[in-house]
């Protein structure tokens, strides 16, 4: 029994020592493996750092350096079109002076006061002679003008009938024309005209034409062109733009609308100022008759 227990504690003693031994090698195997990974680590790092610092080195040979100074800048630029010079100044003589000579060349520059040509004395006599005659000439139109008198009247110019007047006394002749296109209108054919729908209508067709006043006027139908017909009526009492309904022979209203001037003439003027107005509406004048 103890020899049988001795050769088992040798045994497990045995057993105790072996497994130790194989502890420490896969310790030991543990750790070389860490200072190889270590190692290789440093000589990464080693060699990376060493690249970086040739690469930084090699570039900073290309720098260079320069003195900055004071200059101008050239370059070039290239297109198309025609080159202007917009400071200019031309110098001219009069007519009938004689240029001896020119005292300055092409693309010279000049300075103010420069001499740049001289000319012939008697030309620019005989040029002062000339001027001299012509506005003595202009001084005796002016004093023959002087005592004619000017009609300050506008005229209606042709025959026809008043239909608006726009200017009133102390007017402003230019405004007045600027406000209404006219100082008056006439009308020179005798009729108003209104467009209604055309519907079956065709030109010569009589209607009936009723005022604002319920009186009513004899209508033709002159013309009839793009689904609208123009219908005549006499100048004579209806007033521009006067609202009116148009019937037909059996008293159906066919429209409504506003007379117009069929054949309008704008009485103009210029400037001035309006003194006084002869004109009024539905008036006759003739080509002599003062409107203003």
């Amino acid at each position: 029994m103890d020899q049988t227990k001795d050769r088992d504690d040798v045994l497990f003693e045995a057993l105790g020592k072996s497994k130790k031994k194989k502890k420490r090698r896969v310790i030991r195997t543990i750790v070389i493996v860490l200072v190889c990974v270590v190692l290789l680590l440093a000589g990464g790092v080693f060699y990376l750092r060493r690249q970086v610092t040739k690469r930084f080195a090699s570039s900073g040979g290309d720098v260079s350096s320069a003195q900055a100074s004071v200059g101008s800048i050239s370059t070039q630029v290239s297109g198309s079109g025609t080159l202007l010079n917009v400071d200019e100044e031309s110098v001219t003589v009069p007519a009938g002076v004689t240029i001896e000579k020119i005292l300055v060349s092409s693309h010279e520059s000049v300075t103010e006061g420069q001499l740049l040509a001289r000319v012939d004395t008697a030309s620019v006599q005989t040029a002062m002679n000339s001027v001299q005659a012509e506005l003595k000439s202009l001084d005796s139109e002016i004093s023959s003008a002087a005592s004619e008198t000017v009609d300050n009247g506008i005229p209606a110019g042709v025959a026809g009938r008043v239909k608006a007047v726009y200017a009133q006394k102390g007017d402003d002749v230019a405004k007045c024309m600027y406000d209404h296109g006219a100082l008056a209108v006439l009308s020179l054919d005798g009729y108003m005209s209104l467009e209604i729908d055309a519907g079956e209508l065709v030109p010569g067709d009589k209607l009936s034409v009723r005022r604002e006043d319920g009186s009513e006027l004899s209508g033709t139908v002159d013309a009839v062109a793009d689904g609208k017909a123009t219908v005549l009526l006499t100048d004579d009492g209806p007033a521009l733009d006067e609202p009116v309904s148009v019937f037909d022979a059996e008293g159906n209203l066919l429209g409504e609308g506003s007379l117009a001037i069929h054949s309008p003439l704008r009485v103009s003027g210029i400037s001035g100022t309006v003194s006084q107005v002869y004109a009024k509406e539905n008036r006759k004048v003739y080509a002599a008759t003062r409107c203003c």
